[in-house]
């Protein structure tokens, strides 16, 4: 006879990526508690992989996961040599959507290289009774600030995380020595640059003129010190989290004629959504998997949304570049009807946020009334 505790059972998270072509499942023992322990990565890497300033990441082990659909898996190695080193990434993808859903990384473990598998953990799906991420993993903190321009995002993630300059061995980051003025850079304004890792999409976007006349520019530009500015905010929708992997988004809304390709031959066109009044193609690179684009047919491709992740992030947070909030002040133009919440002073689709991560966008309210100088 078998007691209950020589039992052995399991519990089970489950995700998939937007299109629903890719779904795993990952078996936890029931010894195991839930919240799985996770942290937000802010690297370069994973900056230009995804489209967006940093991802929320959670060991696994390999032989507790299962993918349906493998072959939709593709695999974006950032190694550069054959022999593999510490530090080498891997990152999976889905071919069709784009979405980001694993990592592997390649870590020291005596004198061999041991490879360790992390979950994209905003692509998990919350089960029956689930009204949380949260009850499924916790974030304990964020690694790789210093590889960003100020703390980047880390200053509006009001989470009292603690922030480390490169991973957990390194020193702190702290916030509150940093200079978060509007004090300008040395550095030339007239365009910006965007690209993902494997530079199989590069782009420029060029400021406006002040005496442009063009209609669109007029329409979805604000003046600013150096130029006129592009409309900026963050969203947490499912849609951006479930295509992307990112636990929220940013997105600049930059009309077409200011972005100009250098390269584009591995862009990749997703239609996420369509119905009788209007479609939306999303684009992202197929080689790397980093998000670029939105498209909505509403602005007849007039105005693209266009990731902030993906561009210079020490021009962009200057607010030289972008005006992060509505200002009543000013001329009303389509922006300011287009972004949802936007005249609410509120990051778009905060009620579908709540639905998924309640926590975090609570974080994200405290943190952007610290920072409403920036955003």
């Amino acid at each position: 006879m078998i007691s209950s505790t020589e039992i052995s059972t399991t519990q089970t998270i489950t995700g998939s990526c937007h299109c629903k072509g890719i779904k795993y499942t990952i078996s936890i023992p029931d010894s195991q508690q839930l919240p799985l322990p996770a942290f937000y990565c802010h690297c370069k890497t994973c900056r230009r992989t995804s489209g967006f300033h940093c991802l929320l990441l959670v060991s696994i082990p390999h032989e507790s996961l299962t993918i349906e659909n493998k072959e939709l898996v593709c695999s974006y190695s950032t190694s550069q040599t054959l022999k593999p080193q510490v530090g080498d990434k891997s990152y999976e993808f889905c071919n069709e959507c784009g979405t980001t859903l694993f990592h592997t990384i390649a870590e020291s473990k005596g004198t061999k290289v041991h490879y360790q598998m992390k979950l994209v953990a905003s692509t998990i799906d919350l089960g029956d009774g689930v009204k949380s991420l949260r009850e499924i993993v916790k974030p304990e903190y964020h690694v790789f600030v210093g590889e960003t321009w100020k703390g980047g995002v880390t200053r509006i993630m009001d989470d009292g995380l603690l922030r480390y300059v490169a991973g957990t061995e390194s020193e702190y980051y702290r916030l509150d020595d940093l200079d978060v003025t509007n004090s300008l850079p040395d550095e030339d304004y007239d365009e910006l640059v965007g690209e993902c890792h494997c530079l199989g999409v590069r782009f420029l976007v060029s400021r406006p003129a002040d005496d442009d006349d063009d209609a669109y520019v007029k329409e979805w530009t604000k003046p600013g010190p150096l130029g006129r500015k592009f409309c900026a905010g963050f969203c947490v929708c499912h849609s951006c989290r479930k295509t992307t992997g990112a636990p929220f988004w940013s997105w600049a809304f930059i009309p077409r004629k200011q972005i100009t390709f250098v390269s584009e031959e591995t862009l990749k066109d997703y239609a996420s959504f369509k119905d009788s009044s209007r479609s939306v193609t999303r684009k992202f690179c197929a080689n790397c998997g980093c998000h670029f684009f939105f498209v909505s047919s509403v602005t007849n491709d007039q105005m693209w949304d266009v990731a902030v992740g993906t561009l210079n992030q020490k021009k962009l947070e200057e607010e030289v570049w972008f005006a992060w909030s509505y200002d009543s002040s000013e001329i009303e133009g389509l922006g300011d009807d287009y972004i949802e919440g936007w005249k609410e002073k509120k990051m778009s689709f905060e009620v579908f946020g709540e639905e998924y991560c309640p926590e975090l966008v609570e974080e994200l309210r405290r943190g952007k009334q610290s920072f409403t100088d920036i955003y």
